[in-house]
C-alpha cells in the first residue's frame, strides 16, 4: 500500500476529539477527477474519498487501478474509496457480485488507504471483504445510509452496534431527518453508541434539517464530517470552508 507522498506518512486514525474534514472527488471522468484532486490538495482537509460510482470507467479494471494510484501519488490526504450503490445512494447500478468484484479490485490495487463497504452488501457477498481489506493493510469504513427517514433511537444505536461487532475500524450512518427530532435522535445515538464501542464513528443527518450533525457531530461521538468544493455528493453537505470556519470556532470555545 502506498503510505507516502512526498516521504510524508499518509496513514490516519480518526477520533471524535480531533474531528477530521473529509472532502469527495465527484468527476465522470479522468481529467475531471485529476482536476477536482489538484484543487483538493490545496485546502487543509484530513481525508479524500473518491466516490468511485461517479466514474464513466468504474466497471474498467484497469483504468480504475492506474486512477487509484494516481491520485494516491497526487494526493497529500490519506485516500479513501467508495463505490456507493444506488440503494444507498449511489450514481452506479450494481449487482452483488459486481461490488464484491469491484471492491476487491480496489484492496488489491494497494493503493489507498481505506476502502468503504456498505453494511447491507455483507449478508450478499461470497467473499469476506472486511478481512481481505485487513491483510492489505487497508482500513474500511463499514457504512449505512438511509435516504428516505431516519430509524428511532433504538434501531440506530442497534445498527452501530452491529457494525461495530465486525472488523472494520470505522462505523458510518447516515439518515434522512423528517423533523427537528429525527436530528436530535441521531445525535443522542451517536452519543450512546460512542460510550460502548471502541471504533470511530462517523454520523450525519443529511439534508438542510440536519446541518448542525454536520457542524457539531464530533460533540456527540462523530469523528468525521464531509463537506464539499463546489459539487456535493450528499444532501446537505456545505462548503469546506464553512464547515472549517466552524469547526475552528467551536474548537476555540
Amino acid at each position: 500500500m502506498s503510505d507516502l507522498v512526498n516521504n510524508q506518512p499518509k496513514k490516519f486514525k480518526l477520533d471524535a476529539r480531533k474531528p477530521v474534514t473529509i472532502v469527495p472527488i465527484v468527476g465522470s471522468t479522468r481529467s475531471d477527477i485529476l482536476s477536482q484532486a489538484r484543487r483538493i490538495n490545496q485546502t487543509e482537509c484530513g481525508l479524500v474519498e473518491w466516490r468511485l460510482d461517479y466514474y464513466d470507467q468504474a466497471s474498467d479494471r484497469e483504468s480504475v487501478k492506474e486512477l487509484i494510484w494516481d491520485l494516491a501519488e497526487r494526493l497529500r490526504q490519506p485516500l479513501l474509496v467508495t463505490l456507493r450503490s444506488q440503494a444507498e445512494g449511489g450514481q452506479f447500478p450494481l449487482t452483488p457480485g459486481d461490488y464484491q468484484a469491484i471492491i476487491s479490485h480496489v484492496i488489491q490495487t494497494g493503493a489507498c488507504q481505506a476502502v468503504d463497504i456498505e453494511y447491507q452488501q455483507l449478508a450478499h457477498l461470497d467473499q469476506d471483504l472486511i478481512s481481505l481489506a485487513h491483510q492489505a493493510g487497508v482500513q474500511v469504513v463499514l457504512s449505512n445510509h438511509d435516504f428516505h427517514q431516519t430509524p428511532d433511537q433504538v434501531e440506530m444505536v442497534d445498527r452501530l452496534l452491529a457494525m461495530a461487532q465486525t472488523a472494520a475500524v470505522i462505523c458510518k450512518l447516515a439518515v434522512m431527518p423528517q423533523t427537528p427530532g429525527d436530528v436530535l435522535a441521531l445525535l443522542n445515538a451517536t452519543y450512546q453508541a460512542s460510550q460502548t464501542v471502541d471504533k470511530a464513528l462517523i454520523t450525519m443527518a443529511m439534508g438542510d434539517l440536519g446541518l448542525v450533525s454536520r457542524l457539531a457531530g464530533h460533540l456527540f461521538g462523530s469523528a468525521a464530517s464531509f463537506a464539499s468544493l463546489g459539487q456535493a455528493s450528499a444532501p446537505g453537505q456545505i462548503d469546506l470552508a464553512d464547515l472549517t470556519a466552524v469547526l475552528n470556532l467551536l474548537k476555540k470555545h
